[in-house]
């Protein structure tokens, strides 16, 4: 067997125990803060999307007499907006286009009985956004 010369320097077990430990406790504390941060990007994604549609949906009020699309189906108001902004938001739950409906990631609109009002809420993972 080879001899440990003198002055050779090592980790005992029970330091690399500490350290491991450590180690342990940092990571049960990093993980769990971790875990909800995807469903808020959804979120956020969400929430700047709808503000996307809201910022079309007055342009276009402000080219026809103050006067908000008609309610309808999601193709029906990308049709009619779909010029006021490059690209349609996309569906961060799901991907492919925002469409109407109750699924987070989806969402509502509606026109006030006024033709000058509106409603567009946003499903998101814990209730809904509304803008109006």
């Amino acid at each position: 067997m080879a001899r440990v010369a003198r002055g050779q320097k090592g980790f005992t077990l029970i330091e690399l125990l500490i350290v491991i430990i450590i180690v342990g406790i940092l990571a049960a504390i990093a993980v769990p803060l971790y875990l909800g941060q995807r469903s808020k990007a959804k979120d956020a994604r969400l929430k700047g999307d709808l503000h996307t549609i809201v910022v079309a949906l007055e342009n276009y009020a402000l080219d026809n007499n103050d006067t908000f699309p008609a309610g309808g189906s999601g193709t029906a108001l990308r049709t009619q907006i779909g010029g006021y902004f490059d690209k349609w938001p996309v569906n961060p739950y799901a991907g492919g286009d925002m469409q109407e409906g109750t699924t987070p990631g989806s969402y509502h609109y509606s026109q006030g009985t006024s033709s000058t009002t509106y409603a567009l809420s946003g499903y998101l993972s814990a209730g809904i956004f509304t803008v109006q």
